[in-house]
C-alpha cells in the first residue's frame, strides 16, 4: 500500500511499472516450510515433478480437478522468478521486507 501511495506522490513514477519483490529469495520448500510454521505445522516437501504432484493431490482431494487456476499458480511457483527492486527502491523508496507469516493476519 505504501507503495502505491508513492506512486501517486512523486513525478518520477509516474507511467512506470515496478516490480515489487519481497525481501528474500526462496526455493518453493522453503516458502511453503514458513507457511507450514505460521499454521503450528510441519511440511514434508518431496522432489516430485509437478505434473505428478498435481495428479496426487487431484486424487486426494485436495485440489478439485476442474481448478485450472490453482493448477496454472502451482506451474509458477514451481519457477524460479527473481525481481529486480532497485528501481522501486529509489524511487519509490521501497524497502521489501523478509517473509514472515503470520497466521493471525489470516
Amino acid at each position: 500500500a505504501q507503495a502505491v501511495h508513492a506512486c501517486i506522490d512523486r513525478n518520477r513514477a509516474h507511467d512506470r511499472r515496478f516490480d515489487l519483490p519481497g525481501g528474500e529469495s526462496l526455493s518453493l520448500s522453503h516458502f511453503v516450510r514458513r507457511i507450514a510454521g505460521a499454521c503450528g505445522r510441519r511440511s514434508l516437501p518431496l522432489p516430485l515433478p509437478l505434473v505428478f504432484a498435481l495428479r496426487a493431490l487431484e486424487r486426494l482431494k485436495l485440489v478439485p480437478a476442474h481448478a485450472a487456476l490453482a493448477v496454472l499458480g502451482a506451474g509458477r511457483m514451481a519457477r524460479d522468478q527473481i525481481f529486480d527492486a532497485a528501481p522501486a527502491r529509489s524511487v519509490l523508496g521501497f524497502a521489501p521486507r523478509r517473509f514472515a507469516p503470520d497466521s493471525a493476519e489470516w
